[in-house]
């Protein structure tokens, strides 16, 4: 058994052991029934940068469906029940936003062909398994 000094001696050296266990234990767990999928979304060839980018995963059968954020550097991670999964990837320079002076609505431009957008029809697929190596989903700008 550990025992904390009043003096604050062990304090340091105990805080140090419990976030470098924290770090080795404390990762999201991935829900029963799901498994873990990772990956990047590359736009002509190169990861997609943006800091408003969403993938949509919905399940090829049934009702199932999940999103994930699109990092900035083109990375993502999402917790996926079993099975194949049609995909929608949605990458904008920003978010929608009112103008300051005149109130007007400025939409966000996206970066990738609307298209990949809509899950029926983007042409992208992915298949959910246990301990799956990282997917690269591959947008192309002449498409």
């Amino acid at each position: 058994m550990l025992l904390l000094r009043s003096s604050g001696q062990l304090r340091p050296a105990i805080i140090a052991i419990a976030s470098a266990v924290c770090l080795i234990g404390c990762g999201r767990p991935v829900p029963p029934g799901k498994v873990r999928m990772q990956g990047v979304v590359h736009y002509d060839g190169q990861p997609l940068r943006t800091s408003a980018g969403m993938i949509t995963f919905f399940a090829a059968q049934g009702t199932n469906s999940n999103t994930a954020k699109i990092q900035p550097d083109g990375l993502f991670t999402v917790d996926l029940e079993p099975g194949d999964y049609r995909v929608g990837v949605e990458a904008t320079d920003g978010y929608d936003r009112l103008a300051e002076k005149a109130l007007k609505p400025i939409k966000a431009k996206s970066l990738i062909p609307e298209t990949y957008a809509n899950p029926t029809k983007s042409g992208l697929t992915i298949t959910a398994v246990a301990n799956a190596k990282p997917v690269t989903i591959a947008l192309e700008q002449n498409r």
